[in-house]
């Protein structure tokens, strides 16, 4: 797979950088379901979108919100 596009993000993504956004990243079964999925896939890049923020966060996970990118 080549790119995974959700609303919010797995589990992982770090709470510390989170905090720079206006929303609260609350864990849920859904973050939990997804974490599920990051483990368990090969993917280039997921990108999300919950935190109204636009910022990778790893090599692997962006937060966008006005930034549009070409993938």
């Amino acid at each position: 797979m080549d790119y995974i596009v959700t609303h919010t993000c797995p589990v992982k993504i770090p709470k510390v950088l989170l905090e720079k956004s206006d929303k609260d990243l609350e864990i849920t079964e859904l973050n939990q379901y997804l974490s599920e999925i990051d483990s368990k896939t090969n993917y280039k890049h997921w990108y999300f979108g919950h935190n109204h923020l636009d910022e990778d966060l790893t090599d692997k996970h962006t937060i966008l919100y006005n930034k549009i990118i070409r993938i």
